[in-house]
């Protein structure tokens, strides 16, 4: 989504991506089908495994202390310290007490569940994360799991045999860059033992010749893997200091595939803070360990690193609790003799593919999660991720893209109002123009055929009215975008586009049109939930805070696309009618600019009932709209 003025996020912002996954763990043959090589473990004797453990994180400003019981002993003392995260192995059900200001409380744990300790107007309290799980879940009986568990009795922390490797641009000697990585391996190690039960252990060194003629990330990382084995070790970390070009803006930082995966590439180059690097080593040792990438803006998984946070002494580098639960899931099942992902037992993957199922719809556009799944599952990854449209649905598009362009065009020939000198019409501005590129819109998509028309409209004033690259440069989207709008068309339609708003707000305008498109593509809840990201991430250090008003223009534009797919004659009361006001609530309704620590006061997390309640208040005023009201019988 635009940020509040307007902008975006920068296109060289730099990522920290993983692997290219969509196209690279799924083989293609000629009739374009894909088959996913996890799906050929299925052929091999699969090795069941449980793994069982109850994550528990502290988003207090203070040390909490605890005790767990289990069925096996009397209980244990444990203290969590602020902004800190635990694992506790679990074999069934926890029984956990602790002292919240003078009340003693009592929670029983399902095992494989996350929770958090957080602040209310009572005192401190524990909450579990949603992911997935059933309400009703009362917990696995020890004494009669679903599914057995493998006779190996694992050993913790599971000790991971590292390689480190630089290539042959790397400008320091050996003594130097040696002491270097070994000295960020031994920081990520102490963060990966204490929040998922992992120890590194650099047992070799080595260097590579990095292939001078390959440009891009992706062909680096294919030559790296092509070249070097982790032998004796479980897994490679090369660090390159050949330099490479972005794609389509996107700087990736690092790279590897799904856990299991013996090698990781990374750029030494790049950030240059050692706790940004930090960072990038342990995101890719995350994806290593089944990690995906957090809408959390303060997890080490978000998909945009190298952003200036992890440098202040206030920030804490580590996990989020979803991931957190999900790479102690698959530690164990490693620790007790799995060696690809089918190898882990049925109920664990299940539960795997719920977490990531719950990761993935506060991040729909961004497609790890679901590849997860799949490679979980053994199913085929069907499309590599991409958002595809017909050939008919791209012609409707750009001929709905060129009325706004052919209007913009008209109108900026017109003189402004401050040109004293004229008679007549005046260049329309602000919210006029909005009505007028929007209604141009509807009058030509209103004369496509059925199928294609609504669509059309949606995704074409989506990117035409739009002026920023968040659609065009999305890695799901940008192939269909380029089929649309060649970059001189863009060029010439931002030049002449103008400033058009909605209430007297460009980036009301923004987001408003971007959630057309997005309902468009992803329907309804997933536009919803890209809207809500996007407030998250701007909660983050040197981020315009959380806004309702945007998520306001957001839920306009959700509800807007959605009548004008339901309804046949919605694109010709448009064309005819169309006005601001009848379709995007008030900006000055809903507040702006709320830090992390006042929105967390005032209404928790966006699964709190506060937030929830804040949200129905929201669509209500949105249905109240003059648009949306139903005629009268």
């Amino acid at each position: 989504m635009p940020a509040r003025d307007g902008s975006i996020e920068p296109a060289t912002l730099e990522r920290c991506e993983f692997g290219y996954a969509h196209g690279e763990f799924f083989m293609s043959d000629k009739s374009g089908r894909l088959c996913s090589l996890a799906a050929l473990a299925f052929f091999s004797c699969p090795l069941f495994i449980r793994a069982d453990v109850v994550i528990l994180a502290n988003r207090t400003d203070k040390d909490i202390r605890f005790v767990i019981h289990t069925s096996e002993d009397k209980g244990s003392e444990h203290t969590l310290s602020s902004n800190a995260l635990m694992p506790l192995p679990a074999t069934g059900p926890l029984k956990l007490d602790f002292q919240s200001a003078k009340t003693e409380k009592h929670y029983r744990l399902a095992p494989n569940t996350a929770h958090y300790f957080g602040d209310t107007p009572d005192g401190v309290d524990l909450a579990q994360i949603g992911l997935g799980e059933d309400a009703s879940d009362k917990g696995t009986d020890p004494k009669n799991p679903t599914t057995p568990r493998s006779p190996i009795t694992p050993v913790f922390p599971l000790i991971i045999r590292v390689k480190i490797l630089v290539d042959d641009e790397e400008p320091a000697v050996q003594k130097t860059w040696e002491q270097r990585l070994r000295k960020r391996i031994e920081a990520a190690s102490e963060i990966l033992e204490q929040q998922c039960r992992v120890k590194l252990k650099v047992t070799a060194v080595d260097t590579w010749q990095s292939d001078n003629s390959l440009s891009s990330f992706r062909d680096l990382l294919r030559d790296f893997e092509k070249k070097v084995k982790p032998d004796p070790a479980d897994l490679a970390i090369g660090f390159m200091s050949q330099r490479c070009e972005d794609v389509n803006g996107t700087r990736h930082l690092g790279g590897t595939r799904f856990s299991f995966h013996p090698q990781i590439l990374i750029r030494e180059y790049m950030p240059r803070s050692e706790p940004e690097r930090l960072e990038v080593l342990l995101h890719e040792l995350g994806h290593h360990l089944g990690a995906t990438h957090s809408a959390e803006a303060d997890s080490v998984m978000r998909p945009s690193l190298g952003d200036g946070k992890s440098p202040a002494k206030a920030f804490r580098i580590g996990f989020d609790p979803a991931n957190a639960l999900i790479m102690n899931l698959i530690v164990e099942a490693r620790a007790r003799g799995a060696k690809s992902a089918i190898q882990i037992d049925a109920d664990t993957r299940l539960r795997l593919c719920q977490v990531y199922g719950e990761i993935g719809k506060a991040m729909p556009q961004d497609q790890s999660s679901a590849t997860y799944i799949r490679v979980l599952k053994g199913e085929p990854l069907a499309g590599a991720g991409q958002v595809k449209a017909s050939s008919a649905t791209v012609e409707a598009t750009r001929k709905v893209m060129d009325a706004i362009v052919k209007a913009a065009e008209s109108n900026r020939r017109l003189p402004t109002r401050s040109d004293k000198r004229t008679e007549g019409k005046f260049r329309l501005e602000g919210d006029a123009l909005t009505e007028f590129y929007i209604r141009a819109a509807a009058l030509v998509a209103r004369d496509l055929p059925k199928p294609q028309g609504p669509s059309a409209f949606l995704l074409g004033i989506g990117l035409a009215i739009d002026d920023s690259t968040i659609i065009s440069n999305n890695p799901l989207t940008r192939e269909m975008c380029k089929q649309i709008e060649s970059a001189e068309e863009r060029q010439h339609r931002v030049e002449v586009l103008g400033t058009p708003t909605m209430d007297r707000r460009r980036d009301s305008c923004q987001h408003f049109v971007v959630s057309c498109a997005l309902t468009a593509m992803f329907g309804p809840k997933l536009a919803e939930s890209a809207g809500i990201l996007k407030e998250q991430m701007d909660m983050r250090p040197g981020g315009s805070g959380f806004s309702f008003a945007d998520l306001a223009a957001d839920f306009s534009g959700v509800e807007f696309a959605s009548l004008a797919k339901a309804s046949d004659g919605m694109l010709a009361k448009i064309a005819e009618s169309f006005a601001v006001k009848d379709y995007m609530v008030p900006m000055k309704e809903w507040e702006d600019d709320l830090s992390k620590s006042k929105f967390t006061k005032e209404y928790g997390s966006v699964t709190d009932e506060r937030f929830l309640r804040m949200k129905e208040a929201i669509y209500k005023r949105v249905h109240a709209l003059p648009g949306h009201e139903k005629k009268e019988k």
